[in-house]
């Protein structure tokens, strides 16, 4: 892949430093760094939000980026509020600059999904709305790579994947497997994984999987009914 050396990262977890999205995300700039690439200052996109001038020099991050790699978490199937509030400004800073005259081709965006729960249909919403949002702002699709049972990894703990041992290693070798696609120019690939075993998600891991999606469910609908907000509102939907 001709002239990419820069690479970002954009951790959308409201953890910050102490989640699963910096731990692997940060595993993945250790692999790119090997490649000769060079890894940009990440990005933590909930302090980055706070003022405008953190803001810009998001946009400045983003702008001076050749390949940007976003680690987040899932939320019931969508991103945390903090990665649409960035998603939408990028967009407008995008469109901004295609006004101007200035926007740069080749850009690659590549996403990096960690889901708590084992089964693979959780994922699949939020990978078609990176996709749009790519799509809609003019860069490349630079792949996926979607972590079912994350929370198996204890980022949250302040974890490294190499603390995380033997959880970890199907993680690290989905990782390697993105690092060659993004350094080598490979054909853009989707991929899934889970951090434990196919078969745990099945039976009495399934029923408790959909329990706790339930009670999930159950408590985010009373709190937004409580602040005063619309629960049927669909203002994403594809």
């Amino acid at each position: 892949m001709t002239g990419l050396q820069r690479v970002l990262l954009l951790v959308g977890s409201p953890r910050g430093k102490r989640s699963t999205s910096t731990a692997v995300g940060s595993y993945l700039m250790d692999l790119m760094k090997q490649k000769g690439f060079e890894p940009m200052t990440p990005q933590w996109i909930g302090p980055t939000l706070k003022t405008q001038e953190k803001i810009s020099q998001l946009f400045e991050a983003v702008d001076a980026a050749d390949i940007i790699v976003l680690a987040a978490p899932l939320y019931d199937d969508c991103q945390p509020y903090i990665v649409i509030k960035a998603m939408e400004l990028i967009a407008v800073h995008q469109k901004e600059l295609a006004k101007a005259q200035k926007k740069s081709d080749g850009k690659l965006f590549s996403v990096i999904v960690n889901c708590a729960f084992p089964e693979e249909h959780h994922t699949q919403t939020v990978i078609r709305i990176y996709r749009k949002f790519v799509e809609d702002v003019g860069f490349h699709w630079g792949g996926s790579l979607a972590i079912r049972a994350g929370e198996a990894l204890r980022g949250r703990e302040g974890k490294t994947l190499d603390d995380a041992g033997f959880m970890a290693k199907k993680v690290k070798e989905a990782l390697v497997r993105r690092a060659d696609s993004l350094t080598e120019g490979s054909p853009s690939a989707d991929e899934t994984m889970s951090v434990i075993p196919e078969s745990f998600s099945r039976g009495f891991f399934s029923f408790l999987g959909s329990f706790f999606i339930w009670l999930s469910n159950r408590m985010w609908t009373k709190q937004a009914k409580k602040k005063g907000e619309d629960v049927s509102a669909r203002p994403y939907a594809l």
